[in-house]
């Protein structure tokens, strides 16, 4: 009977297979990049950045449990250095981030807010050193602390009449959490 042949093939539902988790995990130690310089332009808005000195370093990359450890060092060519310290746990999509941005020439963002604002010149020197923590699933929701700071900072509009002068402004952030609103500055 043709029924009888679909029934000795039909799966078994008593002997389920069980899917077991896999025991290997991946953990790659010891990436380095040193004294790289990359050059990007920008062609739509005229602006370029020469990043010198650029150096990565990757303790270890864990695709398992642990945090993944990342670091980069870089100089930007016309004044200023940056340092990024990235924790991030790949099982939680969580991720610790520490910035560092010293002395950094503000007049390289400048082609990007001519866009939007009639600024014919943009100086000063943008300064931060923040501690952000989030997750990549919710990535609108960070917490932080940290301090940011801009000196010799000026702009003039485009009829050349200046718009402010700011010689040092400091912001000390005590508190942020944005999922919760809670602004400590």
């Amino acid at each position: 009977n043709f029924s009888d042949i679909i029934d000795f093939y039909k799966p078994d539902k008593k002997k389920k297979k069980e899917k077991k988790k896999s025991a290997w995990t991946i953990d790659l130690q010891n990436i380095t990049l040193s004294s790289g310089e990359v050059v990007y332009r920008d062609a739509k808005v005229g602006s370029c950045f020469d990043l010198k000195q650029l150096a990565i370093a990757i303790p270890q990359i864990h695709f398992s449990n642990q945090k993944t450890d990342v670091g980069l060092d870089l100089e930007f060519a016309n004044g200023g250095n940056l340092a990024l310290k990235l924790l991030y746990s790949i099982e939680k999509n969580s991720y610790d981030l520490h910035i560092d941005l010293k002395k950094f020439d503000i007049s390289s963002i400048h082609p990007y807010l001519q866009q939007f604002l009639n600024i014919s010149q943009l100086k000063g020197r943008l300064s931060t050193n923040l501690n952000l923590h989030g997750n990549l699933n919710h990535i609108l929701e960070i917490t932080g602390n940290g301090n940011v700071n801009l000196t010799q900072f000026s702009a003039t509009l485009s009829n050349e009449q200046p718009l402010g002068n700011i010689d040092n402004l400091q912001v000390n952030i005590e508190n942020i959490d944005t999922k919760n609103n809670v602004y400590h500055i």
